[in-house]
């Protein structure tokens, strides 16, 4: 009898941990704050990504008040326009998408095809304006918004912050600092 209650003490006094545990862990990642609707993620605010991100690129290029009153508006004319190629590209991808479903060849082909355009064209436009920045820069700022994935970047990097030194851990550390700087200011 002895034997079962040690047993059953030393499974409950483990259970316990692991429920405390879990019980910081849920709160150091969610802020101790439980979500209104579980089901329901996070509104994404495209103007206050805009604004973190831009922020970010200022801070890392240490311009002067009349260097950023020039290269400001045009990295975010550079940033708003890869958001709003993205933006008009989705329903041409949706509607390939639909076309690969149906395997219809010339739904297909017809897809492709806009797809492939609307890419050319955003291509183009973004070339345009990014060389019109790049004849602003110095070599050291061209090379500061190539690892933020500003300038010579096809788009990689855009989503996902660029290139972070120390790999993708300091970069998900940092974001939850700031997500916790965030909290703690509200």
């Amino acid at each position: 009898m002895k034997k079962i209650n040690l047993i059953l003490a030393i499974i409950i006094g483990f259970g316990m941990i692991l429920l405390v545990s879990h019980l910081i862990y849920a709160q150091q990642q969610g802020g101790g704050q439980p979500p209104q609707n579980p089901q329901q993620r996070p509104q994404f605010d495209p103007q206050q990504m805009m604004e973190r991100r831009m922020q970010q690129i200022m801070e890392r290029l240490k311009l002067s008040d009349e260097e950023s009153a020039i290269i400001k508006p045009k990295i975010e004319s550079l940033t708003r326009m890869r958001m709003e190629q993205g933006q008009e590209l989705r329903p041409l991808m949706e509607a390939l998408q639909k076309a690969l479903d149906s395997k219809d060849t010339k739904q297909i082909t017809s897809a492709l095809k806009a797809v492939k355009d609307k890419r050319a064209e955003q291509k183009q436009a973004y070339e345009k304006a990014e060389q019109e920045l790049l004849e602003l820069l110095t070599v050291e700022q061209e090379a500061n918004l190539t690892v933020m994935g500003v300038v010579n970047s096809d788009g990689i990097g855009m989503m996902f912050g660029g290139f972070r030194p120390g790999g993708p851990e300091q970069g998900r550390e940092q974001r939850q600092r700031q997500g916790n700087q965030q909290r703690q200011g509200n």
